[in-house]
């Protein structure tokens, strides 16, 4: 059965994850093709399929060795929507899921690369999946904007905040029946954080007080890449 195992910070497993997470940099942002490249489309759709093969990965595995919990183990963290957020958009062509996995899956990847921490057996194979799909959500949307040409609408803030509240009741929900946490809306999550404060609502308030600002200043950062729908996917 599987229990959370945190991986604390210098940690070989941490280093390793940040080796995964910088060779997606350097892979994406070196070799990646660019806006212009005949075989762009392409690409993308195969990039699309990668990112959700990853995520059954996971679950295939998880059901091989018997670990699949309901409870743990369905795709309703944030960094698992984006995971399915980015193979709607690269697959199917659908803007607004860009749009939501460009705030939600840096932001939120990066802080499970940094303070991770995993369901599922501590065996290389599931950190190997888990560094990919973190390092997936993060890098792939910074890298669609800069190279492929993808625009964030201008409402993107209120309209990620909007949805990000939603699917947060929506999580409350399902979570007092599944006896799950997801999205940790119903307790803390269990890692050393600084932005984890307090029991139940203190801390979502410190966490929703801070996801704004990061969201509010991840579009300051990329104001260069927020401009007209019509133009958003090239």
């Amino acid at each position: 059965m599987s229990t959370y195992h945190a991986i604390e910070p210098g940690e070989q497993l941490w280093w390793f994850g940040v080796g995964v997470l910088l060779a997606f940099i350097l892979f994406f942002f070196a070799f990646a093709p660019r806006i212009g490249h005949p075989q762009r489309k392409q690409w993308e759709r195969g990039l699309g399929w990668a990112i959700l093969l990853n995520q059954v990965w996971a679950t295939a595995m998880l059901m091989l060795d018997g670990d699949y919990l309901i409870a743990k183990h369905l795709p309703l963290h944030m960094c698992s929507f984006t995971q399915v957020l980015l193979f709607l958009h690269l697959v199917m062509d659908k803007q607004w899921a860009f749009t939501v996995a460009a705030l939600w899956g840096p932001l939120g990847g990066i802080q499970a690369i940094l303070t991770p921490g995993l369901t599922t057996p501590l065996t290389w194979p599931y950190v190997t999946q888990f560094f990919t799909a973190h390092a997936f959500v993060v890098v792939v949307p910074i890298y669609l904007m800069i190279h492929a040409g993808r625009r964030l609408p201008k409402r993107a803030f209120r309209m990620v905040m909007g949805i990000t509240i939603v699917i947060a009741a929506l999580l409350m929900g399902i979570n007092e029946i599944l006896g799950s946490n997801y999205m940790y809306v119903t307790s803390p999550p269990p890692v050393n954080h600084p932005l984890v404060q307090g029991g139940w609502p203190e801390y979502l308030l410190v966490l929703f007080a801070a996801g704004t600002s990061l969201f509010y200043l991840f579009l300051i950062v990329f104001r260069k890449y927020v401009g007209p729908e019509d133009v958003a996917n090239p």
